[in-house]
């Protein structure tokens, strides 16, 4: 039966079959970005300083999973100095927004 659904795909007489996501779902990705970005924001003062970092760099790897789902350029994965990664982010973060993805970040 496989070789005649493929066949029949193959003359266009059966639907093609629909494509698989290869990542987590949108919606997952938006809601990381939120739950994350609003950990980011209200981390209480005295925090250690690894756990600030890990939560930069979870923040950072969703939202370069973010513009892959998208197809968007981002340059995150590159950058190693702290200036260039925080003007990267900020970019990323209004590319988001523009796309719906992000609320605005006021």
């Amino acid at each position: 039966m496989d070789v005649v659904l493929q066949v029949s795909r193959w003359l266009g007489l059966v639907a093609p079959q629909a494509p698989v996501p290869l990542g987590p779902p949108i919606e997952r990705i938006a809601a990381d970005l939120r739950r994350i970005r609003a950990d980011l924001r209200q981390a209480p003062s005295g925090m250690p300083v690894a756990r600030l970092r890990g939560w930069w760099a979870a923040y950072d790897d969703v939202l370069v999973t973010a513009c892959r789902a998208l197809g968007l350029e981002q340059c995150l994965e590159s950058l190693l100095t702290p200036a260039a990664r925080e003007l990267e982010r900020a970019r990323v973060e209004r590319t988001l927004v523009r796309a719906g993805l992000l609320a605005d970040l006021r």
